[in-house]
């Protein structure tokens, strides 16, 4: 949702820019949702709230995102919410398996007949969509084992290029939609301009697409990065009854 809102707006800069249409033209992309499950549900643990909202004005400041990009779909009811019904059903162990094999097919086609191990070299960080970090971790071992790479191999990349991409998600939990671009607003931090990263991005039912953006000239000062801090400072612990209210 959020990964096509964002490549709508692209459409509507790079449309904007035609003659006689002015150059101004600003889209915005705000990525949100619900990540609410029934109470007592094995997924409750995992909720968490967030949102990112992306400004798309064909500057490129912080990033571009590159016209070409790869994806997967294959039709499952592998985590959906019946209309009518206040929480969503899922099958954890067949969403993971649907994951996965997205993950497998879409970083395929990024690399094509080329060097995996070459392409994916050329990227500071590859982000995904965060439903929690293990789930992540098991993708990108289904993506080095399909490349056909050692258990070594794999770890180094998660742990050089995958890992510290999440150390925002981490604190706020799954946020659905905006998982993903919490991971990219991470990721961009800090980056010269001109550096790639990877965006692997997932809608359960199932749909996935692989995104490559490079960084602008704003990612090194990392403006944004103050205020998630902030927001992440301010954080508290709660007890359950108070939990329980808050879902009331």
């Amino acid at each position: 949702k959020s990964k096509a809102g964002s490549l709508h707006g692209c459409d509507a800069t790079s449309m904007a820019a035609t003659p006689p249409r002015p150059s101004t033209t600003i889209a915005t992309a705000p990525a949100a949702d619900v990540a609410l499950y029934a109470p007592g549900d094995p997924g409750e643990p995992t909720q968490g709230a967030g949102a990112v909202a992306m400004v798309v004005d064909g500057r490129g400041g912080v990033a571009a995102i590159d016209v070409a990009s790869h994806p997967w779909s294959e039709p499952a009811f592998d985590f959906w919410r019946p209309v009518g019904e206040a929480f969503p059903r899922v099958d954890g162990p067949y969403s993971l398996d649907c994951y996965k094999r997205a993950a497998v097919h879409c970083f395929q086609a990024l690399v094509g007949d080329d060097d995996p191990a070459a392409v994916l070299a050329g990227f500071d960080a590859l982000c995904f969509h965060v439903p929690f970090p293990k789930m992540v971790k098991k993708a990108v071992v289904a993506v080095g084992e399909a490349f056909g790479w050692p258990d070594d191999a794999i770890a180094a990349l998660y742990a050089d290029k995958v890992e510290p991409t999440m150390a925002w998600n981490r604190l706020c939990g799954n946020t659905y939609t905006a998982s993903l671009w919490t991971a990219v607003a991470c990721a961009l931090r800090g980056l010269p301009t001109g550096a790639r990263i990877a965006a692997f991005s997932y809608g359960s039912g199932f749909g996935a697409e692989l995104l490559t953006l490079r960084a602008g000239a704003d990612a090194a000062a990392g403006a944004w990065a103050a205020d998630v801090d902030m927001d992440l400072g301010a954080r508290r612990t709660i007890d359950v009854d108070a939990y329980r209210s808050l879902r009331a």
